[in-house]
């Protein structure tokens, strides 16, 4: 089943740090590389594998009302994607924990299969909008 992961155990112990670059929120190069979008995912896919990441059991409730367990392999997101640090102080709480609602939620949306929900919509045009800069 974890073709694409090592066992963390026999992963290297040394970690091996990448740069994303990004334009309007959107990863646009690896270590200083341009890639296609399709090429950046396979890039990391490989690199996160070879240092045992994403690999997952868990148990859930599905939007049927059944629960479930299952071992997945989680590729490696845009969750390496944090926005810069700017405004007062007091700010970047607020603005870090509005940003974790609308990231559970928004996956929450695609999980059950709601892509073209206006909700779903409406939080897309969000993100968009804060990742402008």
């Amino acid at each position: 089943m974890f073709k694409l992961t090592v066992d963390p155990q026999d992963a290297p112990s040394e970690p091996q740090l990448v740069t994303l670059t990004f334009e309007k929120g959107v990863p646009v190069a690896l270590d200083g590389k341009a890639l296609s979008p399709v090429a950046m995912v396979e890039t990391l896919n490989r690199v996160a594998g070879a240092h045992g990441v994403g690999r997952l059991d868990l148990v859930e409730n599905r939007l049927v009302g059944i629960k479930s367990r299952g071992y997945t392999r989680r590729p490696p997101n845009g969750a390496a994607h944090r926005p810069p640090r700017t405004g007062a102080p007091g700010a970047r709480p607020r603005h870090a924990a509005l940003q974790a609602v609308v990231s559970v939620r928004y996956a929450q949306l695609i999980y059950d299969g709601l892509w073209f929900s206006t909700l779903r919509e409406a939080l897309a045009a969000f993100v968009s909008s804060t990742r402008r800069t």
